[in-house]
Formats: C-alpha cells, sequence, structure tokens
C-alpha cells in the first residue's frame, strides 16, 4: 500500500494489495483521487509479509493549481446587449471557461463554454449576450474549469441603458400669473431631454422649451418657471421625458393660479341718495 498526505506524518494510505511471492522486482501503482488543487504531497510504498514490514523513502509530488478566472468590466452596453470581459490563467491544464450572469447574485443565465487552452499565463476572453431587459441591473462573474478544479471571478454588475424614468412633482411657487413645476428624471444611461406639457385641460395645447437632463442613471431635478398665467386658474400639467430608447410621459398633475372673483351686483342707485354696494368675493 501507498501512505500519502501533505507532511510527512502522511495520515491516509491506499487500499492493500498483493505484489506476490516472486524473487524478482515488480512494478506496482495507485491512483489517488480526492486531491485538493496546488498543494504539496508526501507520500511512500509500504510492503508488508511474514518477515516483517519495509517502508520506501518519502516522496514528493505537487497538484496543478486550478485555473484563475478574474472577472473584467463589461462594454458595449447597450438597450439590450453587453460584453462581458475577463481574463483566464490555465495553470497549464486544458480549461474551460464562460460568464454566468442574470439580474441577481443567482445568475441563471450563462454563456456558452469556450475554450482557454492549456498556458501558462493569463489571456484575455470576451463574450456577448443579448436578448437583455432595457433598463435592468444584471450581474456576471467569469467562471474557468480544468481537471484541477474550478475557479469562479467577482461578481460584477452593469445597467442595460433605457427610456428615462418620470416623475410629475407638485408645482410651487404659485401666484396670479405664474407658477414652478417640478420633476425628476432617471435618464438611465442615454442622454434624455424634457419639457413640461400644461393647459387648462388634459388636452395641454402648450409646452415648455425642451431641456436635458444629461444621460446619468441616478434621478436628477428638473424645473421650469411658467408665467403670464390667468388668475384663479386650474392648470394641468406632466413631464415628458425622452432618449433614444423612448419617450416616457409622467401623470397628470394640476395647480390653481391665485386670484379674486367677484359677483353679485351692485345695488341700484337711485339719484341724490345714499348708495350701498355689495358683492361677493
Amino acid at each position: 500500500q501507498f501512505e500519502y498526505g501533505t507532511s510527512s506524518s502522511y495520515g491516509r494510505q491506499t487500499a492493500s494489495r498483493s505484489a506476490g511471492s516472486g524473487t524478482a522486482n515488480v512494478q506496482v501503482s495507485g491512483a489517488l483521487t480526492g486531491l485538493s488543487p496546488s498543494t504539496t504531497y508526501h507520500y511512500r510504498l509500504v510492503a508488508t509479509n511474514g518477515g516483517g514490514t519495509t517502508r520506501g523513502g518519502d516522496g514528493i509530488f505537487t497538484t496543478p493549481s486550478a485555473p484563475s478566472a478574474v472577472t473584467g468590466s463589461s462594454t458595449s452596453v447597450t438597450v439590450t446587449s453587453a460584453t462581458l470581459n475577463g481574463t483566464v490563467d490555465p495553470n497549464g491544464r486544458a480549461t474551460t471557461w464562460y460568464f454566468q450572469y442574470g439580474t441577481s447574485t443567482g445568475y441563471g443565465s450563462r454563456t456558452p463554454a469556450q475554450s482557454a487552452g492549456s498556458g501558462t499565463t493569463a489571456r484575455g476572453v470576451a463574450a456577448a449576450v443579448s436578448r437583455l431587459r432595457t433598463g435592468r441591473l444584471y450581474h456576471y462573474r467569469l467562471v474557468a474549469t480544468s481537471d484541477s478544479g474550478t475557479s469562479r471571478g467577482a461578481d460584477r454588475t452593469f445597467s442595460t441603458f433605457g427610456p428615462p424614468t418620470v416623475v410629475t412633482a407638485p408645482a410651487s411657487t404659485i401666484t396670479h400669473s405664474s407658477a414652478k413645476l417640478n420633476g425628476k428624471i432617471t435618464a438611465n444611461g442615454l442622454a434624455t431631454n424634457w419639457y413640461f406639457e400644461y393647459g387648462t385641460s388634459t388636452r395641454y395645447g402648450a409646452k415648455t422649451g425642451s431641456r436635458s437632463a444629461g444621460k446619468g442613471t441616478r434621478p436628477v431635478n428638473v424645473a421650469v418657471a411658467l408665467t403670464r398665467l390667468r388668475a384663479a386658474t386650474t392648470y394641468h400639467y406632466r413631464l415628458v421625458a425622452m432618449n433614444s430608447a423612448g419617450t416616457r410621459r409622467g401623470t397628470d398633475a394640476t395647480f390653481t393660479t391665485t386670484g379674486v372673483t367677484l359677483a353679485a351686483q351692485a345695488q341700484r342707485v337711485v339719484y341724490g341718495r345714499a348708495v350701498t354696494l355689495s358683492g361677493s368675493v
């Protein structure tokens, strides 16, 4: 049998086998499984018969390292696609690789497995993924496998570009002839423009000038002042934003300008007499 382990104390052994009863040397061997990658092992041959037990000298071997997998940055991200990048070092063993990806760290999807060869230096790898959902955060990581084991790169993320996210906010600074319209926009990674529609009904009929909201992925507050409005009038308005992925309209909101309304006629005037004027406001 062979004794083996990660030190010269061994600790494990193969099953005992027969070497016969001849008088010449016999070649023997034993296969080991369940070893750890990139680990140094000690081993020795042990033979026993009626005359006693003899132990061979200490031998040493090192198992190959599992391949190295490093998840890189994503590139060429669009509304529905992206290219995933990374590096693989086969560490001298025939190695395959693929990317796992999905909207959580459970991933759920993977690219086809491809060969990274059996070299001893790191090489760049890339895979294109498509049919992604617009405006979503995706997780991904690189996985490399050889007969020495499997390595998984760190989790990384990217966001697909999409139509802007639009929120119509309450109006402010309302007077008898002016008001400030407010809202919030997330550009979702694409150059985005915005404006407000407004009018005395949900048909609106007027709009402000178009302005840029940038192309960030975080919400930005937007506002515009309206003037020359009618006093004591209810106005409808909504925020509209658009980029190359589409146009989005916020919900309808209203505000009413301040002012006075006079009603009821004055009492009849009688010439030469005192008159009391009345009405309602």
